[in-house]
């Protein structure tokens, strides 16, 4: 009887120790949605404009991947997306990143961008990949990589509907509406 009191015991702390686990593995990214958050309270941002980018940071993440990194900030293996402000051109430096240059896309680098005349969200590759691209409206990009490297536009069938110049080579109004992918290299 003993014994059977005692495992009894052990499976019931078992239980609760695991459901306590459990929640505070579900808390952390609540966790750091509030850190994020605070880097936007910090920045005097909204609490519209954090939940904005907030939604499109955890829109990114469920359609691509990758960990968010600052509150509009996501890395993917290969490419970092920089979430804009509506009405903003360029997205803001929330985090503590040293060097960034929202608005340039920096050598070695292939960039998208959700508006014309390279505004709005920014997708920078730099390792080369198949990179999804969410916009359907008119954008922009810019081709910064070394050598004769060119990217190819893909349909959502993976096919090549358009193939970059090297170096140089941008469009400061293209439309993203048959684009489903980017392979920037």
């Amino acid at each position: 009887m003993l014994k059977k009191c005692l495992a009894i015991t052990a499976a019931l702390v078992a239980t609760v120790a695991g459901t306590q686990s459990a929640a505070a593995s579900a808390v952390a990214p609540h966790d750091s949605n509030q850190d994020f958050a605070a880097q936007g309270r910090a920045a005097d941002l909204s609490t519209d404009q954090i939940e904005f980018l907030q939604a499109e940071a955890d829109r990114y993440l469920a359609e691509h991947g990758g960990e968010q990194v600052a509150l509009n900030r996501v890395e993917l293996d290969g490419a970092t997306i920089r979430i804009a402000l509506p009405n903003e051109p360029h997205p803001r430096n929330l985090s503590s990143e040293a060097s960034s240059k929202q608005h340039h896309c920096n050598y070695k680098r292939f960039c998208a961008y959700s508006e014309r005349n390279y505004y709005g969200t920014e997708i920078e590759m730099y390792r080369c990949g198949v990179y999804n691209i969410p916009w359907t409206s008119t954008g922009s990009w810019y081709n910064n990589q070394q050598g004769g490297a060119r990217a190819e536009m893909l349909n959502e069938h993976g096919q090549v509907t358009f193939r970059t110049g090297g170096r140089g080579a941008h469009d400061r109004s293209g439309s993203w509406a048959n684009v489903a992918a980017v392979r920037n290299c």
